[in-house]
């Protein structure tokens, strides 16, 4: 049986006094784009800044990578960290130095004393995945929103993990842009074989990315399963979230990505 990328067991969180989780759980196999969804404030994010160890769990367990975030030691997690990337909301790019210097930050903090030209070249591949190769001498200002999106994936992308987190990737982004990086996730899992975690409420998302949901509502598990099963459901939640109406960005995206599909298949 092959080991899971991410399992979660029972997870509570809270802030103060507040629950925020109440007894989660999810397993992410590897190889599979595992999608985190459900309106706003029902603890999407939460969830994620708990997988990844920016937040303890109040109870419950993670295991990453086959490492039990609560009883690690602080060596094995800080190695098991090595092994992801995690793609912040905003981007979390630091404007004040260069896009290359950016996708540099965790290839010098994680591989010790590599030479320069070593690293300059893996920073020139992985701006060269995202399409960003023009781009390396830019500062974060000088780039639109859906290059420092990209910018920000390469950073992700800097040591090659075996899983990538993404946090609400495109949000902000016009159609378009939107699109184009939902696509661009998917050939970079596809390349590398990696896992992807997703984070989103986006609808065109959604649909283009995700092979596994959990779904979320009031900080419980609505839904779990593949994509077309959740969808099924009769829950009302469930339907509620599904069945949006006038939500123009999905019907853009959705025409976007059948034209970009057509458009590979010439």
């Amino acid at each position: 049986m092959r080991r899971l990328t991410v399992e979660v067991k029972d997870l509570v969180a809270r802030y103060g006094e507040h629950t925020v989780l109440n007894g989660v759980s999810m397993a992410v196999e590897p190889g599979e784009v595992h999608v985190i969804l459900g309106g706003s404030g029902c603890g999407k994010s939460t969830l994620l800044k708990n997988i990844v160890g920016l937040e303890q769990p109040a109870d419950g367990s993670v295991t990453l990578l086959g490492v039990d975030q609560q009883t690690a030691e602080e060596s094995e997690w800080e190695g098991t960290l090595a092994r992801i990337g995690l793609l912040f909301q905003g981007g979390a790019l630091i404007n004040s130095i260069t896009v290359h210097d950016n996708v540099a930050l965790p290839i010098q903090e994680r591989s010790g004393d590599l030479p320069r030209a070593i690293i300059d070249e893996m920073v020139r591949m992985k701006l060269a995945l995202v399409g960003l190769d023009h781009a390396a001498a830019l500062t974060p200002p000088e780039l639109s929103g859906g290059m420092k999106k990209r910018a920000a994936l390469a950073r992700a992308m800097a040591l090659d993990p075996e899983v990538l987190f993404c946090d609400e990737p495109s949000a902000g982004l016009d159609p378009i842009t939107a699109a184009a990086l939902d696509r661009l996730i998917l050939d970079l899992r596809d390349r590398f074989g990696m896992s992807v975690v997703v984070v989103t409420h986006e609808l065109a998302s959604i649909e283009t990315i995700a092979d596994q949901v959990t779904m979320l509502g009031k900080g419980e598990v609505l839904a779990a399963g593949k994509l077309a099963e959740v969808r099924a459901l009769e829950v009302p939640e469930v339907r509620a979230f599904f069945d949006r109406v006038g939500d123009v960005a999905y019907g853009e995206r959705a025409s976007i990505l059948r034209k970009l599909t057509e458009k590979e298949r010439q």
